[in-house]
């Protein structure tokens, strides 16, 4: 398996305007170099499609949000939606996307590692599956 689709989104300086960029059948440099790259205001987040099927009312397979050591990540696979999970982590809120209209949750709900969050989504570019290693909850 292997992903379909990534997209992008690249904001202005102004945090208001923006520019989504869109990749088929990306290799895995560049789905890393997307992840890596997230720093909450000018790239916020990665969408990961299975299909080459995407619109803007579509929900991604696959969405890592936020950067600079704190990321969501959640997704919808076979009418279920998941989120990442750590019930070791706080309740505390935290803003994982600053520009635009924002993103804010609760730590139990962020990873704080990069690189746990590449081996979800490289689990997810091999299998197109959540990684079991990990917890998930559904998503609202």
């Amino acid at each position: 398996m292997s992903i379909a689709v990534l997209e992008f989104t690249k904001y202005d300086d102004d945090g208001w305007h923006y520019e989504v960029h869109r990749l088929v059948h990306p290799a895995w440099e560049a789905i890393e170099q997307a992840i890596r790259r997230l720093d909450r205001a000018k790239y916020p987040f990665v969408w990961i499609f299975n299909d080459e099927e995407t619109n803007e009312s579509r929900l991604p397979n696959l969405n890592v949000i936020g950067g600079s050591g704190a990321y969501g990540v959640d997704g919808n696979l076979d009418e279920s939606q998941l989120i990442y999970y750590d019930p070791a982590q706080s309740p505390a809120h935290i803003k994982l996307w600053i520009t635009d209209q924002g993103y804010e949750t609760t730590c139990d709900y962020v990873c704080f590692d990069v690189e746990t969050v590449l081996k979800i989504v490289r689990y997810f570019e091999q299998t197109g599956q959540f990684d079991p290693a990990y917890l998930w909850k559904a998503w609202p």
